[in-house]
């Protein structure tokens, strides 16, 4: 078989000194190379075939799969054995070559043409590499041969890296190349680059030779090396300040500082990177040439203090990551990271920890370039490496991570599994001197407890003296944690000095895809689905509600009235960017109806298609452009606004209409206010005169690069007079078309009674009048075709039908939370030629009032009055019935379109929304987001679209929930089964919160509690009160 092998120069040129790299496996998921291969156990062992490196095995089709949590017993012990054979280019002959192993999991021996290159490797994530230079046949063929071993022999590292709450594979997982360097070179360059400018590097030398009088002499009879120059450049080439040099003497360390004026520092708000390009030389003759991609940046731990980068005190607004995809297991791309990048940004988020060991080194350029903290960890899930093995770890992880800028932290272990001894490696080993922590303890002036409840210490947490900043919080297991509770805990951070912010847990779900199970999606059970993501990056509601919380531009919370000037409170929770950075876009925007053709009137809902096996390189990696010299090699451009934000709307600027005329939108780019880090000012939106025609305000501001921060959204309408609109048209109106065109009109007849212009408008319509029958138990109604039945025990609406047949919909109102009403009777009466009926109840009974007009023109309207059962309850409100089996979709206006929990309620936003039916548990097996079923805000209107005739419910109070169906729930739910009514429809004044893995929703903030309301003594002025308007004409 054909090899073929890429040949790349470090740098891009073939230039005299510079390394040269050749690639024997691919670069990635996305780019493989097949080796030849035999797996010793489980799926196809025991003979030779070939395989894609890098990859898991498992994920191939070989060995067994296990999660970290499954007994000893249970866990496989295969191996695998690799051969490749490639050929070396000639002229290395005489350079010293490298191979160099990424990532491995997890010992591995390493041959070329039958000899050992060096100590089997233990430890499955750490670059590791070996000087092969006098085992190589120069321009002729060679053969590789690798052993790996997927547990180790060694019992530390298996208790460290595969005794843990994550998947454990074996393989190859990482990019496997040969390096070559002149024989006199640098090995390793490390940089510490203040954010001052104040520079300083330590080179370590390699194959210099003693000479005689001309100074040093390579063995190839170069000059001998004699000093180092360096210099800093843009990435896009232009020095900045001058050289700088140092000689070399016997030691094979080098050292060199500088201060280089003029430089811009690297934060996640502005990403600014260089280049240090280091040239050893010997009697001015160039021997070797390497270059390394940095940042000036300072970090400091100021005890009792915070946390400090370029001397601005930062808090971190983190996530924790797992190197991971279902296809591909631990084996990732470039274009991954820059995928997962981009939606930790999208979040409004400035920090990742690397959870639980170093990632890819692409995923920590990418955290460069586009502005990410990284809290950078040696694996040790609950038990540490040995000391013998984990100094020889510590000492890979910081050689190859010391120079990136966004690594501002080392995490040494997690959750116990600390290893004391290691602690003084990464103060000795690093330049830069990182303050070390370690994770889920009080170490060193920091704490870093997990899962702490909101308010929780005596003199720990913030209620101590410790920089506290938990390395896990609100763990995100199914719908749960994540954005629920957040914005209690982020207000509590933000304002505690003490509070250096902290790290959600976790970014998405870690479902392998079996290729033992017919490609099942695997979360083993309730431990991996962990993520505010799905497995393939799919957006749960908690994406949006972090999105909202996070966002660095604040909003002062405004109710939009007619004396509104446009003007609104802005606060900065940039630490680095002042807000006339950003810019500021309004759309002023009229709402269709329930009958309107869908339209973009809200983003689209609909979910993303699951990628196929193998799918992992079309992942785009579009990012919005750093500033100068930040990421070059990363071009694109700013994403389209995330589902969810109303941004399909708000593209492009509508011409003005003539004065006094309203246009369905209009777009308008206010100027950006002066407002500094941590300030707070006033934004003015600039808005047009005739802004109080329209339904809904949207504002949307864009980062500095484009990227969308938020998009806001104001109602300019109450439920009542959108009700007023949609309820003042005709049922049986022959075209929908001209339903809508009658909306405007309407507009000017808000002042008039729903009921009077419903009446007005039927007897335009020469719609029957309203016939009432009476049974022994039923009330029994007609108008025109539609027919209604009443229970008269209860005053429930029990049957609907009409010309085309039943419509199941009713066994309602029932209250929420309590089955005792005190009913006593019902009256009816007719209120010009409507037809009310009215129930009585008990003068203290929960129940206050519940009232029907049927009116000629076909509407149904409801009232109710009531009053929860008791001061906390977990949800107030109204039900009624439908067949969940027969529901097809829904059509709403109102916040959408993820549902929303009592503690979880922002990151929606005011439109339009259409969603097709799913029962998707969030979290398991092949999940449709958004659900569908559960809470939604701010309910104006719903359509359920059925395999039937379609219901219309329009509700004219404000702050009402929509509940529909009940979820269903995993089997070990733990907290995150929040509590549903009876029924199947409802119209809620309360809602519950949801709480997490480890943690009931009431211990996670005032949010998390349960819905307090006193009803002074059941008086009528403090009752809850729901209207809605029903539409049963089959439309």
């Amino acid at each position: 078989m054909k090899r073929i092998v890429y040949i790349t120069i470090l740098a891009g040129l073939w230039l005299r000194g510079h390394a040269q790299t050749l690639y024997l496996s691919g670069t990635g998921s996305d780019h493989t190379v097949n080796w030849d291969f035999l797996c010793t156990g489980g799926q196809n062992a025991g003979k030779w075939t070939t395989i894609p490196v890098p990859g898991n095995w498992e994920l191939q089709g070989f060995g067994a799969y296990n999660y970290g949590l499954d007994k000893d017993t249970l866990k496989a012990r295969e191996q695998g054995l690799y051969r490749y054979r490639f050929i070396v280019p000639e002229d290395w002959n005489g350079k010293t070559v490298k191979i160099v192993f990424e990532g491995s999991m997890t010992d591995t021996r390493v041959s070329i043409n039958g000899r050992v290159a060096g100590p089997i490797h233990q430890g499955a994530f750490y670059r590791f590499s070996y000087d092969i230079t006098p085992l190589l046949r120069y321009g002729r063929q060679n053969l590789l041969e690798v052993t790996v071993s997927k547990v180790s022999a060694n019992r530390s590292v298996n208790q460290a890296e595969r005794h843990g709450d994550f998947w454990v594979f074996g393989g190859i997982y990482r990019p496997v190349y040969l390096q070559a360097f002149p024989v006199q070179h640098i090995d390793h360059v490390a940089i510490d680059a203040g954010g001052d400018g104040a520079l300083r590097a330590e080179l370590r030398l390699a194959g210099l030779r003693l000479a005689g009088p001309g100074g040093r002499e390579g063995a190839t009879g170069a000059p001998g090396a004699d000093s180092v120059r360096a210099q800093v450049f843009t990435l896009d080439g232009r020095p900045v300040g001058g050289s700088f040099t140092a000689r070399v003497t016997n030691d094979t360390l080098v050292r060199l500082q500088t201060v280089v004026p003029g430089i811009l520092p690297w934060s996640p708000e502005a990403p600014q990177l260089y280049q240090l390009r280091c040239t050893l030389l010997g009697h001015g003759q160039t021997l070797h040439v390497t270059e390394r991609r940095f940042g000036f940046r300072t970090i400091e731990l100021r005890p009792e203090d915070g946390i400090y980068v370029n001397g601005v005190k930062i808090k971190f607004k983190g996530i924790c990551r797992h190197s991971f995809w279902p296809t591909t297991g631990r084996a990732t791309s470039k274009a991954l990271s820059i995928e997962d990048v981009e939606l930790m940004k999208e979040m409004n988020m400035n920090a990742v920890r690397m959870s639980h060991y170093p990632p890819d080194d692409h995923f920590l350029d990418v955290c460069d370039s586009l502005g990410l903290f990284v809290l950078d960890e040696l694996t040790g899930w609950h038990h540490a490496y040995d000391t013998e093995v984990g100094s020889r770890l510590v000492r890979e992880m910081i050689d190859r991570d010391v120079n990136h800028p966004s690594v501002v932290l080392w995490d040494n272990g997690n959750e116990g599994g600390f290893n004391f001894d290691l602690d003084p490696l990464f103060d000795r080993l690093d330049i830069q001197h990182r303050p070390l922590i370690h994770p889920w303890a009080v170490f060193r002036h920091t704490d870093t407890q997990h899962y702490i409840n909101y308010d929780y210490g005596s003199g720990t947490g913030l209620h101590g003296h410790d920089v506290t900043f938990p390395t896990e919080f609100l763990h995100a297991l199914y719908d749960g944690g994540g954005g629920a509770g957040l914005q209690d805990y982020w207000e509590w951070m933000w304002n505690d000095p003490l509070s250096a912010g902290g790290f959600i847990w976790d970014f998405s779900d870690e479902a392998v895809v079996r290729t033992d199970r017919n490609g099942e999606l695997d979360t083993d059970g309730d431990h991996a689905p962990d993520g505010v993501l799905g497995p393939y990056r799919e957006k749960e509601g908690s994406f949006y509600a972090i999105k909202a919380v996070w966002t660095p531009v604040v909003m002062g919370r405004k109710e939009v009235t007619p004396s509104f000037d446009g003007r609104l409170t802005v606060e900065n929770r940039y630490f680095y960017t002042n807000l006339n950075r950003c810019s500021y876009r309004w759309t002023l925007k009229r709402l269709g109806g329930p009958w309107a053709v869908p339209a973009a009137q809200g983003p689209s809902t609909a979910p993303a298609a699951a990628p196929p096996a193998g799918a992992a390189d079309s992942l785009s990696g579009v990012a919005p452009a750093p500033p100068t010299g930040a990421a070059d090699s990363l071009s694109g451009v700013a994403p389209a606004p995330p589902t969810g934000a109303a941004a399909d709307s708000l593209s492009g600027v509508v011409p003005a209409p003539p004065a006094g005329a309203a246009t369905d939108s209009l777009s308008g780019v206010a100027a950006a206010p002066d407002v500094r880090p941590g300030d707070k000012g006033v934004l003015d939106l600039g808005l047009p005169a005739n802004w109080n025609q329209y339904d809904v305000l949207y504002l949307t501001i864009r980062d500095a690069f484009g990227r969308e921060l938020y998009t806001w959204s104001w109602p300019l309408r109450l439920p009542e007079a959108i009700a007023e609109r949609v309820a003042s048209m005709p049922v049986g109106a022959p075209q929908a078309a001209a339903r809508q065109a009658a909306a405007p009109q309407a507009v000017a007849r808000q002042a008039a009674s729903p009921v009077a212009t419903q009446a007005n408008a039927a007897t335009a319509a020469t719609n029957a009048a309203v016939r009432l029958a009476t049974t022994d138990t039923t009330y029994e109604v007609t108008t025109g075709p539609l027919h209604l039945t009443f229970n008269r025990a209860s005053a429930r609406l029990t049957g609907v039908r009409n010309a085309q047949g039943t419509i199941p919909f009713g066994q309602g109102p029932l209250l929420c939370d309590t089955t005792d009403v005190g009913f006593k009777g019902m009256d009816t009466h007719y209120t010009g030629d409507s037809l009310v009926l009215e129930a009585t109840f008990e003068k203290k009974s929960d129940c206050q009032t519940l009232r029907w007009t049927v009116c000629p023109s076909g509407w149904v309207k409801l009232d109710v009055a009531y009053f929860p059962e008791a001061y906390t309850t977990d949800y107030m409100g109204i039900s009624f019935s439908y067949p969940e089996a027969k529901v097809k979709g829904v059509r709403w206006m109102g916040e959408g379109p993820y549902r929303v929990w009592k503690n979880r309620m922002k990151g929606t936003t005011l439109g339009l929304w259409d969603k097709a039916y799913n029962n998707t548990v969030t979290g398991q097996g092949n999940p449709v987001y958004p659900e569908f079923k559960g809470y939604y805000a701010n309910l104006y209107w719903v359509r359920l679209l059925t395999d039937g005739q379609p219901v219309t419910i329009v509700c004219a109070s404000r702050d009402v929930f929509l509940r529909l169906y009940t979820p269903a729930w995993p089997a070990h739910a733990y907290n995150t089964a929040p509590p549903f009514p009876v029924g199947d429809i409802s119209f809620m004044h309360a809602i519950p919160p949801i709480g997490t893995k480890s943690q009931k929703a009431e211990n996670m903030g005032p949010s998390g509690h349960q819905n307090m309301y006193y009803d002074y003594g059941k008086s009528p002025a403090y009752a809850k009160r729901v209207t809605l308007f029903f539409n049963f004409s089959g439309e």
